[in-house]
């Protein structure tokens, strides 16, 4: 079997304004072009190109039909049901002599122009089958445009074409049909890059061998059959994968759950980010043989380097590398073309740019990741001058703060700190990972939220008993008042004490003043004016204040 699976690829698109701007964690360059036929139903037409020198029957329709029943389900797998390739008979052309096997190389330019020319442009794209046995095949994802609005949807206007070997939909030789090889163009037609190290060469030494990579449809595999899937940020890029599932770690020393796709309650893409330009970082991601992942040599956490920089793909720095020519490479580098060196079992510990991870246990749905350090010198972009910066960035270095930002570089310092939030810098704080033992404490505290484990914890610790009428509201504000009763309940070392009144706008009969004066007494808070002394009980606490007001408890600033 030839698989070597080649295609044709468009250059390095220039760099717009911002070519990450459609992506709202801003990890896909022109994100809207990759996802132009990713999501929903892929049309294509079937043709078969009859050559002189071939020889195989094959049918356009039955070819259809054939295709339907393989790849459908194996892509419905793979995209969670949200990306369903349809394929139909488009017919027959006849041309003269095809250059394989002579020539490997051979992009079959002669079918390509005839189906072009026959093609009644209704379909997004145009599988060719070449009625030679061979296994390999070419493809491209259609011209480039700018903006999603201008291009062209069907084809031939679209330029998006697939070009395969006859022995990829009939059995030749004894082997089966190689479908791996039309399920790896179709990747690249949804703009799926090669994944590969560039440590190997191919055909004496003449390119880089970009098929090392065992982990990856898109990259190794020397078998036909379709029990392989490919790696978490490509389904990402696809819309095959929720941001929600997506986690950034900026620093710090934080526990994950990481799940292969379709387990579900755990995230499946671990980012760590880069001090480098926008588009270069870091990615990890579980594997497991299960389904149509059944034959990956390995099993555990895989790591890539992704970038794209044009100096990546070729081009110069104003371009920008992305779809199918997004640089993806495995971390550390194989020792042997599909080597396990980046995949990483249950007990391993490695290091991946200054972060060390240690894959400790897996439950049959999620591994679990102990990760510490920082792969980049800032934690946060947004507290630079800050008075509390120093505070912030150490309670972040401990985990009691991720960010208030999908890519977790904002700590958003003047926003004010939620009821919600303020249930899990406590527990974080306090080191309490303990799950509930019990749900519903409270009517306005949903299951499935990213909280809700946090709140009900809050509760059955007594560290809050919610409203008077069964609400918590974690939305609201955490006033100066509350915050203080909340510390003093959350922290062994703190205490209410017996009010005095040292506070000018805290009678000593108020409900929270033992709490606000005990805070005053440990050095938790100097107040909110000196002359006079005053604590300002009513005002909602800032996220720049509650991060000192936590590092104090915690004996990490003065």
């Amino acid at each position: 079997m030839v698989f070597a699976l080649l295609m044709s690829v468009p250059g390095a698109a220039l760099a717009t304004s911002h070519p990450f701007d459609p992506d709202e964690l801003a990890l896909i360059g022109h994100l809207d072009r990759v996802r132009a036929y990713s999501v929903g139903v892929d049309t294509w037409e079937v043709w078969i190109c009859d050559t002189t020198n071939g020889g195989l029957v094959l049918d356009a329709g039955t070819v259809a039909s054939f295709l339907n029943g393989q790849l459908d389900p194996y892509f419905s797998w793979l995209s969670e049901g949200r990306y369903r390739p349809s394929f139909s008979a488009g017919g027959t052309v006849s041309v003269g002599q095809t250059g394989w096997p002579s020539d490997p190389f051979d992009d079959q330019s002669q079918c390509r122009s005839s189906v072009a020319a026959a093609s009644a442009g209704v379909a997004h794209g145009a599988l060719i089958v070449v009625d030679v046995p061979y296994s390999g095949g070419f493809a491209t994802p259609g011209v480039w445009c700018e903006g999603q609005a201008n291009c062209p949807s069907t084809y031939p206007a679209n330029g998006r074409w697939a070009v395969v070997g006859g022995a990829t939909v009939t059995s030749v030789a004894g082997n089966p049909p190689a479908l791996r090889t039309i399920a790896h163009e179709i990747g690249h037609a949804v703009h799926f890059p090669h994944s590969f190290s560039g440590e190997f060469d191919s055909f004496g030494g003449q390119v880089v061998y970009e098929y090392d990579n065992g982990m990856d449809l898109m990259s190794g595999g020397d078998s036909d059959l379709l029990d392989i899937g490919t790696l978490a940020l490509n389904r990402y890029a696809a819309g095959w994968l929720d941001v929600g599932r997506v986690r950034f770690h900026r620093g710090g020393t934080l526990t994950y759950r990481l799940a292969p796709f379709g387990a579900g309650g755990a995230s499946e893409l671990i980012v760590l980010p880069t001090d480098g330009p926008v588009g270069v970082y870091d990615v990890l991601g579980a594997r497991v043989r299960a389904a149509y992942d059944g034959g990956i040599p390995f099993e555990g956490i895989e790591v890539y380097r992704i970038d794209h920089r044009g100096s990546a793909c070729g081009g110069t720095a104003i371009q920008v590398c992305w779809g199918v020519e997004r640089r993806t490479s495995q971390v550390p580098v194989p020792s042997e073309p599909w080597g396990g060196n980046h995949v990483h079992g249950v007990g391993e510990v490695f290091e991946v740019s200054g972060v060390t991870i240690e894959v400790v246990g897996y439950d049959g749905v999620a591994f679990t990741l102990a990760v510490s350090g920082a792969s980049v010198s800032e934690r946060f972009i947004d507290d630079n001058g800050n008075f509390h910066e120093g505070a912030i960035e150490a309670i972040a270095s401990i985990g009691v703060s991720t960010g208030c930002n999908a890519t977790l570089d904002r700590y958003c310092p003047d926003r004010g700190v939620s009821r919600a939030e303020m249930a899990a810098f406590l527990l974080r704080a306090i080191g309490d990972s303990t799950p509930p033992s019990s749900a519903g404490s409270f009517s306005d505290v949903p299951q499935g939220q990213w909280y809700t484990p946090y709140v009900e914890r809050l509760a059955e610790l007594g560290i809050s008993i919610g409203y008077g009428d069964g609400t918590f509201r974690p939305h609201a504000g955490v006033t100066r008042a509350e915050m203080a009763v909340f510390m003093t309940r959350a922290f062994p070392s703190l205490s209410e004490v017996e009010a005095v009144g040292v506070f000018t706008d805290v009678p000593a009969d108020a409900w929270f003043a033992g709490a606000a004066e005990g805070l005053l007494g440990a050095g938790v808070t100097t107040g909110c004016s000196v002359e006079p002394l005053a604590y300002c009980p009513g005002a909602t606490v800032a996220r720049d204040a509650m991060a000192s007001f936590l590092a104090r408890a915690l004996g990490l600033a003065g």
